[in-house]
């Protein structure tokens, strides 16, 4: 799958944003962030990306971590290059029964006899989506690994404390314009770090989010959680 515009709109949590009509992926803009620049009818956005998992889900994520390490072992012994994989988007609410170390590997393979130097394509593996690129040409096969997912380290109740690190973050990455930003925060795993039933959470973030439209001189980013396919705007 090219790296296309068209194919970039298929990345699950974009799909989930109508006002995107074309989207680039720009790269890592921080440690645990990503970013994407989308046109809509109005004006061009930056998206950046952080994805999450709840700590009482850490030996998914580290096993998922090691499924992934292993198909990328086997996958280097079929290539010729070096080559890097960074994931995307990833969805492990239902676990990793589907998940095929040697499928994946063979997937991987395929895909790189037929690309050239600096070519960057989209790959989808169950629900695995990653950027695949040939980064030089070599007799051997070396796989390079990047994943953004952070094990979140806050209390349930700090929801707010943890958007406003991304926030900062996205600052440091150099976006200046506020209203020009969506921050979109991707919950992998079953359990949700959003718990709009829990008030002192709720507290945290009003209080928080009342703050934010009241210091910025211009409107304030858009804030959304996306888990198990289903969007949540906080602003």
């Amino acid at each position: 799958m090219e790296m296309t515009s068209e194919k970039m709109l298929q990345l699950p949590f974009l799909a989930k944003l109508p006002r995107f009509q074309s989207c680039s992926y720009l790269g890592e803009a921080g440690p645990k962030l990503i970013a994407f620049r989308g046109q809509t009818e109005e004006k061009v956005l930056t998206l950046f990306l952080a994805a999450t998992i709840d700590k009482e889900e850490s030996l998914l994520w580290k096993s998922c971590q090691e499924m992934l390490a292993q198909s990328f072992k086997v996958a280097a012994q079929s290539i010729t290059g070096f080559f890097g994989y960074e994931l995307l988007s990833a969805d492990l609410s239902r676990g990793l029964a589907h998940f095929n170390p040697s499928d994946f590997s063979k997937l991987l393979a395929n895909h790189s006899r037929q690309m050239s130097v600096g070519e960057k394509r989209l790959i989808q593996y169950g629900p695995f989506w990653g950027v695949w690129t040939k980064r030089l040409e070599e007799r051997w096969g070396k796989i390079d690994l990047k994943t953004y997912v952070e094990v979140y380290p806050k209390s349930s109740a700090r929801l707010d404390l943890y958007l406003k690190k991304i926030l900062r973050d996205c600052a440091v990455a150099g976006q200046e314009h506020l209203s020009e930003t969506i921050v979109l925060l991707q919950v992998i795993g079953s359990r949700s770090v959003y718990c709009p039933g829990d008030q002192e959470q709720s507290g945290y973030l009003k209080a928080w989010l009342d703050l934010l439209r009241t210091q910025t001189k211009e409107p304030p980013p858009s804030i959304c959680i996306l888990h198990q396919g289903e969007f949540t705007d906080l602003v």
